[in-house]
């Protein structure tokens, strides 16, 4: 593997996910693709989370020798304002804490992977399912493409656009240098090819003349918590992938601006 010459240095705040070039904070690639609206896959995830939290109330009331009272007084807690606030307010919390629970593991996977990508030895037979699931997912991949890492969690910036990332990995996918990201969610979305361009444009201006110029293929890959399934996403022209980008840049730096 052959070292990368930066043409600038970033700083990496790894508790605050934030970046710093010459003191001043940059955005990150994801906080401008994030003005791209997903919010219709979430709301049917956050009423799926809702209402299973509350068949699991109703269910753990029932196992109790004393359920009719318990009902009772879950009916009555809905009958009054204070009360119903606080019932939805524990099937938001539910929300959170799955949604925590999940970056946890997406974190984890990561992190085994990144660690294999760059020689260590990993066992996943120790790990909680989702994550040995995920790697399962990964490594599966990872045969089935020959996936052969150069790069793995490498720093991108644009000074001239004022950003910065970290991308997953830079590596041979069937003997084709290609830029990869990862995703352990349960689903794919358009703006995922945004972050891949926005990644890609950084690199090209952050290391002139180096491995981005080699770049032929771009890949977005999905390791599946659930089943250890994997999904695989090429991205076959870049350019219009740069362009919406840029587009979510301008816009996420439009919808700042107060109107006074």
């Amino acid at each position: 593997m052959k070292e990368l010459v930066p043409a600038y240095e970033i700083k990496y705040d790894d508790k605050n996910h934030r970046y710093f070039l010459d003191g001043k904070r940059l955005c990150s690639v994801t906080t401008y693709t994030g003005i791209i609206d997903k919010s219709a896959a979430l709301m049917y995830w956050s009423a799926r989370v809702s209402l299973e939290h509350v068949a699991k109330t109703l269910v753990e009331i029932r196992k109790n020798e004393n359920w009719i009272e318990l009902l009772d007084e879950l009916t009555q807690r809905l009958m009054v304002e204070d009360g119903y606030k606080s019932v939805f307010k524990e099937a938001q919390d539910a929300q959170k804490t799955e949604k925590e629970i999940a970056a946890a593991w997406g974190n984890r996977i990561h992190d085994l992977i990144e660690t294999k990508n760059k020689g260590g030895k990993i066992n996943i037979a120790k790990e909680v399912s989702q994550v040995r699931l995920g790697m399962t997912a990964y490594l599966d991949w990872e045969s089935k493409v020959d996936f052969k890492p150069i790069y793995s969690e490498l720093l991108v910036a644009s000074k001239i656009l004022g950003y910065a990332g970290r991308l997953d990995a830079i590596g041979y996918v069937n003997g084709i240098l290609s830029l990869v990201d990862y995703k352990s969610c349960n689903g794919l979305y358009v703006s995922n090819k945004a972050q891949v361009a926005g990644y890609y444009q950084a690199g090209l201006e952050m290391y002139p003349k180096q491995v981005f110029d080699e770049i032929k293929n771009f890949w977005v890959i999905r390791f599946g918590k659930v089943a250890g399934e994997f999904e695989d996403k090429q991205i076959l022209d870049i350019e219009p992938e740069i362009r919406a980008f840029n587009d979510c840049r301008s816009l996420y730096k439009w919808n700042q601006i107060k109107w006074k």
